[in-house]
């Protein structure tokens, strides 16, 4: 069963979680990534298994891509004002409750909430 919230039932705050992350799910996929992780580990990216750190307040994308030895993701995350702090391959800090938590998977170039 899908359920369709309006606006005016949507606080203020959510709004702007879901407006952003939908934003920040638009720029990965501009940037070829069929895979993102918003604070949480996943199988579907294999590198967050191995993060030694809690995986709230990161990001995570798979592939690995790196056009110009930079991570995409890094400047996806500064672009929409969230980043907060330090990246390593393929994962970014951001700033907390600026994204809506989850694994997101590109299919049919549609982004789908797997987990």
């Amino acid at each position: 069963m899908k359920v369709r919230f309006t606006l005016l039932q949507v606080p203020k705050d959510k709004l702007q979680m879901i407006i952003r992350t939908r934003q920040f799910l638009d720029l990965c996929k501009k940037a070829g990534y069929k895979c993102i992780s918003i604070d949480m580990k996943t199988e579907l990216i294999p590198h967050t298994l191995h993060w030694p750190f809690d995986a709230n307040g990161s990001v995570f994308g798979y592939p690995e891509i790196c056009p110009n030895d930079w991570p995409p993701i890094w400047g996806i995350t500064r672009q929409i004002g969230i980043d907060d702090g330090a990246g390593n391959s393929h994962q970014h800090q951001i700033k907390r409750d600026m994204l809506m938590s989850g694994v997101y998977q590109l299919k049919n170039r549609k982004w789908i909430k797997i987990n």
